[in-house]
This record gives structure tokens, sequence and C-alpha cells, in this order.
């Protein structure tokens, strides 16, 4: 047994009895470790922040050979995030973003981009607009550091430049991309694959100064949803709650309905 000294955000918080809580921490260094608090809702001592999903907190915890949950000895809060929490909208943020990392990350595995990931997103977040914009936009950033899709965009079969092409299309559920010349295409999807393109390579706050149609920027969210649900089954709840509370703030009317898959 060991005494480790670690830093992490919680991705997900469980209580426990009466007063214990069972976290699941991802570590600045980009592992997940699942972490005992015992008495923290009850203590005098333990701020119970210190167990709030989205905090970062540093704490120290007994790391037992062979065992699955750690049990900790020490825990302070870092940071909480207040202002981004603060809001409904904000809540469901934290929620949405917590969840999908924590189901599309594995136990056992290293992540230390993911950590930079989600706590840039919430320092952001905390100071600026929350925009319909952000679905596909960590929804893709977290895809592609984990290499579950590319960053570069070129036709499945000629291997051509997609943006050399008059027309493309973008398979459901599997983000393979095609030009006009190596399939028939009726309608062409190439505005929301450089939608996507963009999404890749620019931050989400140099995107939000950028006329982009609120109707391209849905697109783009629908078939990131299609290919985290068909293709690596993974249903995020929260993430469809924060898609209406969105669609409630934004102030465009859009005629856009999510189509059962």
């Amino acid at each position: 047994m060991s005494l480790v000294k670690d830093i992490g955000i919680i991705l997900e918080s469980r209580e426990l009895a009466e007063a214990d809580c069972d976290l699941i921490l991802l570590t600045e260094s980009g592992y997940k470790q699942r972490i005992l608090i015992k008495g923290i809702r009850k203590s005098k001592k333990r701020p119970i922040v210190a167990s709030e999903l989205g905090s970062v907190i540093e704490l120290e915890y007994y790391k037992h050979p062979g065992k699955e949950i750690y049990l900790s000895k020490e825990v302070s809060i870092r940071e909480r995030y207040e202002n981004l929490k603060s809001t409904y909208l904000g809540f469901l943020v934290v929620c949405a973003v917590c969840e999908l990392t924590n189901k599309l990350t594995h136990f056992g595995e290293e992540f230390p981009l993911v950590y930079k990931l989600i706590t840039t997103a919430f320092q952001n977040l905390s100071q600026q607009k929350i925009d319909i914009l952000l679905l596909p936009h960590y929804k893709l950033r977290l895809l592609t550091i984990l290499g579950l899709a590319s960053k570069e965009f070129y036709c499945h079969s000629c291997e051509e430049n997609i943006f050399t092409k008059n027309k493309a299309c973008i398979l459901e559920g599997s983000l393979d991309i095609y030009c006009g010349d190596c399939r028939m295409i009726e309608v062409s999807q190439l505005e929301v694959i450089k939608l996507l393109h963009a999404i890749s390579h620019k931050t989400y706050t140099r995107l939000l100064t950028e006329p982009i149609p609120k109707t391209l920027i849905l697109e783009a969210n629908q078939i990131l949803d299609r290919y985290i649900l068909l293709q690596l089954a993974v249903e995020c709840k929260s993430f469809d709650l924060l898609y209406r509370e969105l669609q409630r703030n934004t102030q465009e009317i859009i005629d856009y309905q999510k189509n059962d898959i």
C-alpha cells in the first residue's frame, strides 16, 4: 500500500450510505481513478464541494495493488468553476461534458490531453457565451484526442483532399468522407464538412466570432451524435438535455427536429 498525492477533475460522483461519496476522477496525468471519500457529506473539516461533479480537487489516497477503488485520506477543492455552475445552462454543460468524457475514456489508459481539454473548456465557458456551437465542438475535439476521429479530411476512396472537390458527403455512423468523383451525391454536404474541419483546427472562442448558420451547426452535431451512438454504442442523455435547453435559449427560430436513430 502506498500514499499517493494527485490532482484531478470529477467525472462522476455517487452518494453512498449516509455520508460517503464514490468518485470517478480523471487525474492531471490523464489516468482515471475510482476514489472513495468517507464521511465527506457530514464532515466539518472537508468541503462538500470537493465531491461535486466537475470540480478539480487535490487529494491524498491509499493505493492498494489489485484494488479497483482507492480510499481517500485528505481532499481539498482546487477549482469549482462556480461561475459556470451558477446557472442552469452552465450546470447542464458540466453534466454533459463530464458524462461524455467518462463514457468515452477507460480505466488503465492515459488521457492527459483530455484532462487539459475539459479543464480548459470549463475555464473558458466560465467567462464566455455558451452557444449551441459548443455541442459539436467539444464532441469532435474529444473524439480527435482519443483517436476516434481524424483531423485529416480526404476522400475515403481516392484519398484526395476533399476541399478540392465540388461535392462531398459524410457517411452516417462512420465519419468516412467521399467526394463526388467517387460516389453519386445528390445533396452535397461539403459545407458541413468544412465546419467540421474548422472545429478541428480552430478554438471555440475564435469560431464564436464567425457567422456560422445555426442549421449547419445542428447538422454537424447530428452527424457526431449518430457516430457516437452507432459506431461507439454510447448515448449521452445530458447532451440531449443541454441541446434542448440551448434550443430554448437561442434567439433564432430554427425549423429543426432531431431525427430518431
